[in-house]
Order: C-alpha cells, then sequence, then structure tokens
C-alpha cells in the first residue's frame, strides 16, 4: 500500500490538527508558490509528505501517524534554501532569515522541553531535509554562476542519498525496527515478530510504545 506514505497528509486527527496545519501550509505556501509557481510547490511539497513517511521507516517503525505536519515542515525547509540560493534577490532577506531562524530554534525547544509522543519529530524532520536539499535542487536560482549551479548538484545528491538509505533501511529490514534500535533491546515488537513460538496470549509482555501491548503487524496508540 505505497500510497500510503503520501495519503497520511491529508488525514487528520480533528479540527484543531487540520486548521492548524492549513494555516501554516497558507502562510509558508502562498509566498512560495508566487515566486516558484504552484506546480513546483505541488511537487515539492509531495516530496515532503514521501520524505516524512519514509523518515519514520527508519526512526518511529512502531508509530502511526496522519497529518500534513511533514509538509508544513517541507515549506519551512523551502524557504531556507529559497533564502540561500535567492539571497540577493529577496526583499528583506536577512529578515526573513532571522525569522526562520527563530522558528525553528523555537520548535527544538519545544521538542526538548515539552515533547510528546503524540507528534511525529520524525516526520517534521523528513520534511524538513527534503524542502532543505531538494529546494536548494530544484527551486527557481534567479541569479545562477557555477558555484550555485555546484551546492543545488551537491544538495541532489544528498537528497538522494538519504531517500535511498531510507528505502535501503525499509527493504532490507522484517520485521520493521528502527536504525537506532540494538537487536539486544527487550521487549520490543521487533523480537516479538521474529518469534514464532510465541502465544498470543503473552504478546501484552511486550511494549513498543509507552507500555502499551504489541500485537503482531501493529501497535496500540
Amino acid at each position: 500500500e505505497i500510497w500510503r506514505w503520501w495519503t497520511y497528509s491529508v488525514v487528520h486527527a480533528d479540527g484543531m490538527h487540520i486548521g492548524a496545519n492549513v494555516l501554516f501550509l497558507m502562510l509558508y505556501g502562498i509566498p512560495l508558490e508566487s515566486v516558484h509557481g504552484w506546480w513546483r510547490v505541488l511537487l515539492l511539497s509531495q516530496a515532503a509528505a514521501f520524505t516524512g513517511a519514509l523518515t519514520m521507516g527508519f526512526t518511529e517503525v512502531y508509530h502511526s501517524v496522519v497529518g500534513a505536519s511533514a509538509v508544513v515542515y517541507g515549506f519551512l525547509g523551502l524557504h531556507f534554501a529559497n533564502i540561500f540560493i535567492n539571497f540577493k534577490e529577496i526583499p528583506g532577506a536577512c529578515i526573513a532569515l532571522v525569522i526562520f531562524l527563530m522558528t525553528a530554534l523555537l520548535d527544538v525547544m519545544v521538542f526538548y522541553m515539552a515533547r510528546s509522543d503524540g507528534i511525529s519529530y520524525a516526520g517534521h524532520v523528513g520534511g524538513f531535509i527534503c524542502g532543505l536539499f531538494a529546494g536548494m535542487a530544484f527551486l527557481k536560482d534567479y541569479n545562477s554562476t557555477k558555484w550555485s549551479k555546484a551546492i543545488r548538484l551537491v544538495a541532489a545528491g544528498a537528497y538522494v542519498v538519504f531517500v535511498l538509505f531510507a528505502l535501503s533501511w525499509i527493504g532490507a529490514n522484517w520485521p520493521p525496527r528502527n536504525a537506532y534500535q540494538q537487536s539486544s533491546e527487550e521487549p520490543c515488537c521487533f523480537d516479538l515478530l521474529n518469534d514464532g513460538d510465541i502465544d498470543e496470549d503473552n504478546y501484552d509482555k511486550y511494549a513498543c510504545v509507552s507500555g502499551d501491548p504489541v500485537f503482531i503487524g501493529r501497535t496500540n496508540d
């Protein structure tokens, strides 16, 4: 069901969730679309959703996720990319850079000070990585030089390497497991799914997320 790597981004938990995401998509997306065109922003937004799902595929494999936050953070990354490659052409570029840096710093502070299990931070990071690197590679460059062309090539290569790593990890690991997860860690979904002798009555002895019981193929969130 490959389509789920995109369609999760159009499903939301509640009205507040979708309202907040729509607000930030408009705040971040409309300025980008007015400069770089709707089709380029559309393709990069879908790439951000895809990259967010890929990032979860090797860092948060025991979590379910809904919402367009990966796209929102992809747009944030696109703004950084746009400022980087078109700095001289953007009026008030320094002010914009400070605002976006403060936004990113605030988000990092919230992560460390008020982290919530109900938020997919990996999806955020994946979307931002896509926006930053794919943005530097594919957004319009209004003052192209040999150095900017080289930077765009390096950014494109870095994004492709990231995607290939994620796809390789997901394809090579079944049952799914996090990249940071050690095989000696117990109890965990990986050990549960690898042991075919475990009786269904003993499933509740294994936990992956917040002490919730784990069943083959899914977690209770």
